[in-house]
C-alpha cells in the first residue's frame, strides 16, 4: 500500500476519539493513556486514548494497513493517535495538518491545547464538551457594514445522524422543549455511536489496497453520515464545525504535505512545521456553461428529451468528479485532496512544485482540447485554475484565509475571460467533410454528425454518438441503483487514446441491487455510487450497501400501474398512452406537465380540470461568493450591542474546515433534501434537472413548480438559522407542454435576471411579476381566495348548490383590467406626478368595481361582503395580485 493512503486515512480518524469517548463509554485498555499528553501530571486529550481504542477495536479490518516491516511509529495506529503528542516526521505531519484545519496560528494552537489541558481535568469542563451540540455556521454569517444591525441569534443541530429532516438547526430553548424522553447528551451519543459501528462493518477494507478512493470515498460517507453534526471540538472555541469536516479537510492537508515533503525528500520536523513556504497549490476546476450544456438543442427533433435532460446532469456531476480525479491521481494524491465536488465545481488541495503545475496544464488542456472540443465543439470549456498557500494562509483573519479565497475567485473569473483551448481548435477544418460524410447532423442536438440511428413511435430518428448513449443513460438511471464511474475509461478519452467511437464518452455504467452483478462490473480504479437515495418511495430508510451514496439519480418521476387510466392523460390518444405508459419508465414531459391537472366531481363523474403547463425553476444563492469569503464573522457582544466597534467587534473566523461545511450543507440541501420531498404527493411529478452545489434547475407541473419556490424558500431560510444574510432568487417560467423545455428554460434565466437585479435580490419572478419573497408570501396566499370565489364557475363542486356563492370567469379578467388601471396611476406618480389624462382614465376603476358588482352580486350579501375585500388589496399589492390570480384562474381552466 503507497504510504501515503496510510497518512490520508490516518488523518481521517485521527479525532474518531472525541466520538468514541463522547458515547460515555470506558477505555478497555489503560495503555492507551500513553497517546496522551500530560498537564500537571495528568493525562489530558483523551480523546487520543480512545482513538486507539478505535484502532484496537476494529484490529481485524485495520490489518490491511499493517506492515511487518514498517516502523513502529508509522503504522496506522500510531500515526492516526499521537496526533497531540507527535514522536515522529510522519506522526508530525498530522499534528501539523490538524492545526492548518482548525485556522490556528502556532500560539494559538498551543493555547488551546493548554486550555484543554487545564479544563479536561475538571468535571464541569467534562459536562461542557458532552453536552455540547453543534452549533450551525450560519449562525455565524453576517455582510453587513453595521455591526449594530447583526442578528446574534444562535442555532444549534442535535445530535444525530445526517438524514434530510436533521439539517435544520433550531435553538437550544427548542432542542430542549423537543427531549421528551430526556435522554441525556452520552445516550444520544450512544446510540449514534453504535449505528456507526454497525455501518462501518460493512466497509469492504479491502478496497482500500484494491481500489483505494472507492474505499474512501466509502469511509468518508461513513462518517459523514454519523458525525457532521458532532462538533469537532467545543474548547475555548466557536463549536460551528463539524467532526467531519475538520477531519476531511486534516485528511487532504496532511496528503498534500506529505507529498510535498516527499517531493523535497526532506521529512526534518523543523521544515514540516515551516509555514513560511508555500507548500500547497489551490486548485479550482469549474464546468463553465453547464446551462448552455443541457438545454441547447438545434436540432429539429424534441424526442428523448427528458432522458436527455438527466443524462447530461449527471455527465456534468460525473465529469467533475472523474476530472478531479484524473488530476490527483497524476499528481500522485489520492482523493483525500478533493475538498468540494459540486454544482459542476471542485476545490482541491494538492502539493505545489512546478510538476504539479505543470500536470494541472496538461490536464486541462487535455479535458477540452481531447475531449469537450469532440463532444461540445467548444461550446463548453472546463476552466482551471490554482494560487499557492502556505501554512499561514489557513490563519483565520482577514489578511490570511479569506484573503486567498478571494484571490483564488478571482483567478478563476480571469481564467474564464481567456478561452482554455488551443488557438488552432477555434475552426473546425473538417467539420462540413465529417457532416456531409454522415449524410448530415444529429436530429437532436442539430450539431454533430449522424453516427447511430434509433426506432421511436415507428420514427426513425437519427443520432450522434454523444446523444445516442445520453439517450441510454438517460433511460439506465432511471433502472438502476448503483453508478459505477470508469476512471480508466474516462483517462483513455482524456488523453485521447481512443476514437470518437462509442467509448470515447462512455464512461459511466450502471448496475442493480445484486452484489455479483457489481462486483464483476467494478475495475481498478473505478468508484462505485449508491444512488438510491436515502428513503424509498413509502419513507423506508435504505440500508447501507458497503458503498458511498450520492445524490447522481435524484428523483425523476415515474409512470405508475395506475397511470394508463388516470384521468388528467384523458385528452391524450389512447394509442400514445399505451405506448407511453409502462410502470417505472420515466414520466414523458407532456404527461408531467397534466399531472397539475385537478380532479373534480361534477354531474355524476369525476373530470380533470386545469391548464396542462410546464413550468422551469432556475434558482440560486444570492451573494453565494461574498457569503463564502466575507461571511464568516464572529461579533463580540459580551456587553452591550450599541457600543460596539466595528473594527475591534468584528473578528474573521473563516477556516478551510468552515468552507467545506458551508459547501457541504448546502450541497446537501440542493442535492439530498430536496429530492426527498418530492417522494411526497404534492411535488411527485418534478423533474430534477440539475441540483446541487448552491443553484438548482427543475422542470415540473406549472403549479407544483411555484408551490415548492415558496417551500424552498422558506427552507432556506430555517437553513441557515434564520440568518437574514442567507437567501435564495428564484425565476419560474411557464408554457404549455408543446413548448420545448429548453426554451422555457431561456425564459427561466431572464426572470431569474429580474431578481438579481432588484436592490437586495432576496427575490421571485413568476407570472412575470418580480418581488421580494415577504410579500409573495402575502400575496400568493390570495391564492384560495380566488380560488373560492372560482370554485363553482368552472364545476368544480356542487354548482346546484353554491352558484350563488362563486363569480364569473368574465368579473375576474374585469377585475385585472382594474388592477392594470391602478397600476397606471401608480407609475405616473413615480414618473414625476399626475398626468390628468391618465387620472381621468383610470382612477374610475374603484366606480367601476362597486358598479360591477353591485350589478352581479348585489342581491348575495355575503358574496358582497367577500368581493370588497378587492380594492383594498389591489391598492396593498398593486399588479403583483395577478399572481394568485392567475394562479386560481390556471387550475381551473377547464
Amino acid at each position: 500500500m503507497d504510504f501515503v493512503n496510510k497518512i490520508s486515512i490516518a488523518a481521517l480518524l485521527h479525532d474518531i476519539g472525541k466520538f468514541y469517548q463522547r458515547a460515555g463509554l470506558n477505555l478497555k485498555n489503560p495503555n492507551n493513556y500513553s497517546y496522551c499528553p500530560t498537564y500537571n501530571q495528568s493525562n489530558s486529550h483523551i480523546h487520543s486514548a480512545f482513538t486507539a481504542q478505535f484502532f484496537d477495536d476494529f484490529e481485524n479490518k485495520f490489518s490491511i494497513f499493517l506492515d511487518a516491516n514498517e516502523n513502529s511509529d508509522d503504522n496506522i495506529i500510531n500515526l492516526a493517535s499521537y496526533h497531540h503528542k507527535p514522536s515522529s516526521p510522519h506522526q508530525q505531519i498530522i499534528t501539523e495538518a490538524d492545526c492548518l484545519a482548525s485556522g490556528f496560528d502556532r500560539t494559538g494552537y498551543d493555547e488551546y491545547n493548554a486550555y484543554v489541558s487545564l479544563n479536561e481535568q475538571e468535571q464541569k469542563q467534562q459536562e461542557r464538551y458532552d453536552k455540547a451540540r453543534l452549533l450551525s455556521p450560519f449562525s455565524k454569517l453576517y455582510l453587513g457594514k453595521n455591526v449594530k444591525e447583526a442578528k446574534l441569534d444562535e442555532y444549534f443541530y442535535e445530535i444525530d445522524e445526517l438524514v434530510p429532516e436533521n439539517i435544520f438547526p433550531k435553538s437550544l430553548k427548542e432542542l430542549d422543549s423537543n427531549n421528551t424522553s430526556n435522554s441525556k447528551p452520552s445516550e444520544k451519543y450512544l446510540k449514534l455511536w453504535d449505528k456507526f459501528k454497525a455501518d462501518f462493518n460493512l466497509l469492504d477494507f479491502s478496497q482500500a489496497t484494491e481500489n483505494f478512493n472507492n474505499f474512501y470515498q466509502s469511509l468518508l460517507y461513513v462518517l459523514e453520515r454519523y458525525t457532521s453534526f458532532i462538533p469537532s471540538s467545543s474548547y475555548h472555541t466557536i463549536a460551528d464545525i463539524s467532526l467531519i469536516d475538520h477531519s476531511k479537510v486534516t485528511s487532504a492537508i496532511a496528503t498534500a504535505l506529505y507529498k510535498f515533503q516527499e517531493g523535497c525528500n526532506n521529512f526534518d520536523v523543523i521544515n514540516i512545521k515551516n509555514r513560511e513556504d508555500y507548500k500547497y497549490l489551490m486548485v479550482q476546476g469549474d464546468f463553465t456553461g453547464i446551462q448552455k450544456f443541457i438545454f441547447d438543442r438545434y436540432g429539429k427533433s424534441n424526442k428523448f428529451a427528458a432522458k436527455i435532460l438527466r443524462a447530461k446532469s449527471l455527465f456534468v456531476s460525473a465529469f467533475t468528479e472523474l476530472s478531479a480525479s484524473y488530476i490527483c491521481n497524476k499528481s500522485g494524491v489520492n482523493n483525500a485532496c478533493i475538498l468540494i465536488n459540486a454544482g459542476g465545481k471542485f476545490v482541491l488541495l494538492l502539493p505545489n512544485n512546478q510538476n504539479i503545475k505543470n500536470i494541472i496544464a496538461e490536464a486541462e488542456a487535455n479535458i477540452n482540447d481531447n475531449f469537450l472540443y469532440g463532444a461540445t465543439y467548444s461550446q463548453t470549456i472546463f476552466n482551471i485554475t490554482s494560487i499557492p498557500f502556505c501554512g499561514n494562509d489557513f490563519k483565520m483573519g482577514v489578511s490570511n484565509f479569506s484573503k486567498k479565497m478571494k484571490e483564488l475567485a478571482e483567478s478563476l473569473e480571469l481564467k474564464k475571460l481567456k478561452p482554455a483551448i488551443k488557438k488552432e481548435k477555434f475552426v473546425f477544418n473538417n467539420y462540413l467533410d465529417e457532416v456531409s460524410k454522415a449524410e448530415g447532423v444529429c436530429e437532436i442536438c442539430g450539431i454533430r454528425p449522424i453516427t447511430t440511428s434509433k426506432n421511436i413511435d415507428k420514427e426513425k430518428i437519427s443520432l450522434c454518438i454523444f446523444d445516442k448513449i445520453a439517450v441510454e443513460n438517460g433511460e439506465e438511471l432511471v433502472k438502476n441503483d448503483f453508478i459505477i464511474l470508469k476512471n480508466g475509461l474516462f483517462v483513455k478519452s482524456i488523453e485521447n487514446l481512443i476514437d470518437e467511437g462509442k467509448n470515447k464518452y462512455d464512461f459511466i455504467d450502471f448496475a442493480k441491487l445484486n452484489g455479483s452483478t457489481l462486483n464483476k462490473k467494478i475495475d481498478k480504479d473505478d468508484v462505485v455510487y449508491d444512488v438510491r437515495g436515502i428513503y424509498d418511495e413509502n419513507g423506508k430508510s435504505f440500508d447501507f450497501s458497503g458503498y458511498a451514496k450520492k445524490p447522481y439519480k435524484a428523483y425523476v418521476p415515474v409512470f405508475k400501474e395506475t397511470d394508463d387510466k388516470n384521468l388528467r392523460y384523458e385528452d391524450l390518444s389512447k394509442t400514445d398512452i399505451k405506448n407511453d405508459v409502462m410502470p417505472g419508465s420515466l414520466k414523458l414531459f407532456n404527461y408531467i406537465a397534466r399531472d397539475g391537472r385537478k380532479i373534480i366531481y361534477e354531474n355524476g363523474r369525476e373530470k380533470s380540470v386545469g391548464v396542462s403547463h410546464l413550468a422551469v425553476l432556475k434558482g440560486d444563492i444570492d451573494n453565494a461568493g461574498e457569503i463564502f469569503i466575507n461571511g464568516f464573522k464572529k461579533i463580540n457582544a459580551e456587553n452591550n450591542i450599541n457600543n460596539l466597534d466595528n473594527a475591534k467587534d468584528i473578528e474573521d473566523i473563516y477556516t478551510i474546515s468552515r468552507f467545506s461545511m458551508m459547501s457541504r450543507m448546502f450541497d446537501y440541501f440542493f442535492g439530498v433534501w430536496l429530492p426527498y420531498n418530492f417522494l411526497t404527493k404534492e411535488y411527485s411529478s418534478i423533474y430534477t434537472i440539475f441540483a446541487g452545489g448552491d443553484d438548482l434547475f427543475l422542470v415540473g407541473p406549472w403549479n407544483q413548480i411555484i408551490c415548492l419556490a415558496e417551500l424552498v424558500s422558506k427552507k432556506i431560510k430555517e437553513l441557515a438559522g434564520l440568518n437574514e444574510e442567507v437567501h435564495i432568487s428564484i425565476g419560474i417560467a411557464l408554457a404549455s407542454s408543446s413548448v420545448p423545455v429548453y426554451q422555457l428554460s431561456d425564459k427561466a434565466e431572464d426572470e431569474l435576471e429580474k431578481c438579481k437585479n432588484l436592490n437586495g435580490k432576496n427575490a421571485v419572478t413568476v407570472f412575470g411579476k418580480t418581488l421580494k419573497w415577504d410579500e409573495f408570501y402575502k400575496v400568493f396566499a390570495k391564492k384560495q381566495y380566488f380560488g373560492e370565489l372560482l370554485e363553482d364557475e368552472n364545476g368544480n363542486g356542487n354548482k346546484a348548490e353554491n352558484k350563488h356563492n362563486a363569480v364569473s370567469i368574465g368579473y375576474i379578467y374585469r377585475i385585472m383590467k382594474f388592477i392594470e388601471m391602478n397600476e397606471k396611476i401608480e407609475n405616473c406618480k413615480k414618473n414625476g406626478g399626475i398626468n390628468l389624462n391618465c387620472l381621468y382614465e383610470n382612477a374610475k376603476w374603484r366606480a367601476l368595481f362597486r358598479y360591477i358588482t353591485h350589478r352581479n352580486y348585489g342581491d348575495n350579501k355575503l358574496l358582497t361582503e367577500k368581493l370588497n375585500e378587492i380594492p383594498e388589496n389591489i391598492e396593498k399589492f398593486g399588479d403583483k395580485l395577478i399572481i394568485p390570480i392567475s394562479y386560481a384562474i390556471y387550475e381551473r381552466r377547464v
